[in-house]
């Protein structure tokens, strides 16, 4: 089971293999940048101000705007879909699909590390419990320290 940590993820950028944020697939229309307007996304978005556009054009070629992706994660910085548009919150169908990817992603290979942006923003962790325990030990879940 995955565990999980309170504390701030962007400062353990360096200590995983694969740095997993968690968002929807809505793209600004003018610009075609994914929407990162909160949690670790924000902060990346900050630190890397190419990231929302390279997620936006990775997004548009994919999937399309509000398309389905579930799971990018195949290099350094990872994104797990959680929603399509950010402010109608945690979408537990999108939500199970990502984590199913992830956790078959993880087991494949057991000498990785992940760390995954918590899920649950805004909402119950409560919610995301069945979550949690379907993910393995290479798995550390975030949540921002209060």
């Amino acid at each position: 089971m995955a565990k999980v940590v309170k504390g701030n993820m962007m400062e353990q950028l360096g200590n995983c293999d694969h740095f997993i944020v968690c968002g929807g697939s809505n793209l600004r229309k003018a610009s075609g940048e994914l929407v990162m307007m909160r949690g670790i996304g924000y902060e990346l978005s900050q630190k890397f101000v190419t990231a929302p556009k390279a997620f936006g054009s990775l997004i548009l070629d994919s999937v399309g705007d509000c398309g389905l992706y579930y799971l990018f994660c195949t290099k350094k910085i990872g994104l797990m879909q959680t929603q399509i548009v950010p402010r109608h919150g945690l979408d537990l169908g999108i939500t199970s699909s990502a984590v199913k990817l992830l956790a078959a992603q993880a087991l494949a290979n057991p000498d990785k590390v992940y760390y995954l942006e918590a899920m649950w923003d805004g909402e119950p962790s409560f919610t995301c419990d069945g979550f949690i325990e379907m993910l393995p030990g290479n798995v550390t879940i975030w949540v921002p320290a209060e």
